[in-house]
């Protein structure tokens, strides 16, 4: 190929060279036809520049013509400067051109004297005047006429010129004709000749190609096919091997995604058996630990209130790291809370990096070995429930493959998570359930047993015909023990049937015009006897004229719960009951002096089926708080508790005073 190139180059320098004298006639030529367009352009120009100044005898304004004559001079002075240029390797042109421009100079300076003169005449010029205008005029013309004559001179020896070089130029016209057929000639003898051996070259390299193709169609992409010329075929078979080396990697990645997946797989089982937190934190470590070859890591959760985050596993860690970042304010600037609050992955990938972005972990990174590091959120959706966390021992490129696999894993870890909370969930509610079935069935029996065994004395006593046993005395006392037991009966499946429609949203209100005060009163007067039988005293403090627009029913069954629950708790203790209120709320206080409760168990207390654990075996259903919060929700107002341990509880009630 290089031989072809060298004897093309050749052929095409012999036929430049043959062709030199006629391409150089041409050049000259078009500079003649150049050079004799602007001195036809120059002479006109100075045939207009003539006219502008006969003008000067006519009164014209004298600013129009001396505008029009400079227009002229200066389109005069370009065309003769553009020939000077193009005449510069013909001397005689030169020196016509040269005294043409010389002409027009003297031209220009004689009409801007004149140009001089007129303007310090008067506007009315006399006889005398204008024959010294004439005579400048005169000089000037001679200018113009000296200028005009070296042009058509200039003219005169273009003509000349261009006949000789056409002459030169018909007399040599066969001489390219003669070198092309020559060297055709001899290019045609030399691409033959040059053929046979190319050919026998291209069949060597296309046939090793042929054998490499068949070699790798087999399997083996290590091949790699020898390259025998730098031609077409070289490089063909050069972009042959970079597609089986690319075929190659391809196949490499494509077994580590098989393999990627195969992990997936296992990891995703492993999640499917894991129940607990703990465990579901236990397979995210371990699956992310193996494949990537993680030296530590961490799970981290958000807390309740939004404003940290809690690691809940870690594995890799000193003692000292591990107890310093136990605890992560949402508000500092780690990878863990960048990860959480942009909800994507965060990937570090040296110690510069990591100490560059993220200043606090600078002092960790003195103590231990950590070159790469990355956070990636558990979204679950759109709603992100913490991050995992990874450090590596060594300098760590992020893939996108690997990101990807990191974001599955936590994706699944997400999914894990919020299952094993339905299942710890569920699990609770069917304990809680079991319980509740467990006291209920206790709660319904205890009324009914004590009736029940009254009632088989009675019949017992009917039968015998023992009618002296029946004293008025003993009948009242077992139909006043029998009403007891019937109320208490009565209660506890009113306490059911208000959960039944708490849960189906069928609790209504029927809200009414109430002296708050009043109920409060009216409370204390029907529940009395109960407080008497606890052996508790009760103080009502209240506020006077507190009227709202309440259920009164249900107001009043919020504040006997209250009643009850503090009776059954501090029996023999003193109750306080007080009402206070603003313009728009009511407030209802309702104070023991029982053991109290404790502050994990204060919001647990108010949920169905929940009771505060004691040492006295007090029965109930745990019903009575959660009905009591649902019918305050449903007036819109709210019920909580204030209690310490040993310093008795308070349970206040806000309502809002409704004017209609």
């Amino acid at each position: 190929m290089i031989a072809i190139a060298f004897f093309i180059v050749i052929n095409f320098l012999a036929l430049f060279i043959s062709s030199k004298g006629f391409l150089d006639g041409m050049q000259s030529i078009r500079k003649a036809n150049t050079v004799l367009t602007l001195t036809s352009q120059s002479i006109a120009s100075l045939e207009v520049s003539e006219a502008h100044l006969e003008n000067l005898n006519l009164d014209r304004k004298i600013s129009d013509i001396k505008q029009g004559f400079k227009e002229s001079q200066r389109i005069i002075t370009e065309a003769i400067t553009t020939s000077i240029y193009e005449s510069r390797e013909d001397p005689a042109l030169m020196d016509e051109l040269s005294m043409a421009y010389s002409a027009l100079e003297s031209y220009q300076q004689s009409v801007d004297e004149l140009f001089a003169k007129y303007t310090q005449m008067a506007r009315h010029k006399g006889p005398d005047d204008i024959e010294k205008l004439s005579e400048e005029l005169l000089i000037a013309g001679q200018y113009a006429m000296e200028t005009k004559e070296h042009l058509r001179k200039t003219q005169i020896l273009l003509r000349k010129n261009t006949d000789e070089v056409f002459n030169r130029i018909y007399e040599s016209r066969m001489t390219p004709l003669v070198v092309t057929v020559v060297f055709s000639l001899a290019f045609f003898g030399f691409v033959v000749i040059f053929g046979f051996s190319i050919a026998r070259r291209i069949g060597r390299s296309v046939n090793n190609l042929t054998d490499s193709t068949e070699v790798v169609a087999g399997g083996d992409f290590s091949h790699i096919a020898p390259i025998f010329e730098a031609d077409e075929i070289g490089r063909l078979t050069y972009d042959f091997n970079n597609m089986v080396k690319s075929l190659d990697e391809g196949q490499q990645k494509l077994r580590q995604t098989l393999e990627r997946i195969r992990s997936l797989q296992l990891i995703t089982a492993s999640f499917s058996e894991a129940l607990t937190v703990d465990e579901v934190c236990e397979v995210t470590l371990k699956s992310a630990f193996e494949p990537l070859g993680a030296s530590a890591g961490s799970l981290g959760l958000i807390s309740e209130d939004k404003n940290y985050v809690e690691i809940i596993k870690k594995a890799g860690y000193s003692d000292e790291a591990a107890q310093k970042w136990k605890l992560i304010k949402l508000t500092d600037l780690t990878p863990m809370t960048v990860a959480i609050k942009k909800q994507e992955g965060v990937f570090l990938e040296s110690r510069q990096e990591i100490g560059a972005e993220f200043p606090l972990l600078s002092q960790d990174l003195e103590k231990t070995n950590i070159h790469s590091m990355c956070s990636v959120p558990l979204m679950l959706g759109g709603l992100c429930l913490g991050s995992i966390s990874l450090t590596f021992k060594f300098r760590k490129g992020f893939s996108q493959e690997e990101r990807d696999f990191i974001v599955a894993i936590a994706t699944q870890c997400a999914q894990a998570l919020h299952r094993s909370h339905l299942y710890d969930d569920a699990r609770k509610a069917i304990l809680a359930r079991d319980e509740f079935l467990s006291i209920a069935s206790h709660e319904l029996k205890t009324p009914l047993t004590p009736l029940k065994l009254q009632l088989q004395m009675l019949a017992r006593q009917i039968k015998k015909n023992d009618l002296d046993s029946f004293t008025p005395e003993k009948v009242i006392k077992i139909i006043e023990s029998s009403d007891k037991q019937m109320e208490r009966l009565s209660k506890l499946i009113e306490d059911l049937l208000d959960v039944s429609r708490i849960t189906s949203g069928k609790l209504s209100l029927n809200l009414e015009k109430v002296d708050l005060g009043e109920m409060i009163k009216e409370v204390m007067i029907q529940y009395g006897n109960h407080l008497k039988d606890a052996l508790s005293k009760v103080e009502v403090l209240s506020a006077p004229h507190v009227e709202g627009y309440v259920d009164k029913i249900r107001l009043e069954q919020v504040l006997i719960n209250l009643l009850t629950n503090a009776a059954k708790y501090a029996p023999g203790k003193s109750i306080k009951v007080s009402l206070e209120a603003s313009s728009i709320i009511a407030t209802i206080r309702v104070k023991d002096e029982g053991p109290g409760i404790s502050h994990i168990d204060q919001a647990r207390i108010f949920d169905r089926f929940e009771r505060v654990k004691d040492n006295q075996n007090i029965g109930g259903l745990g019903l009575g708080l959660y009905i009591s919060q649902q019918i305050i929700v449903a007036h819109e107002g709210h019920i909580w508790v204030e209690s310490e341990i040993g310093k008795g509880s308070t349970f206040v009630i806000e309502v809002p005073l409704r004017n209609s």
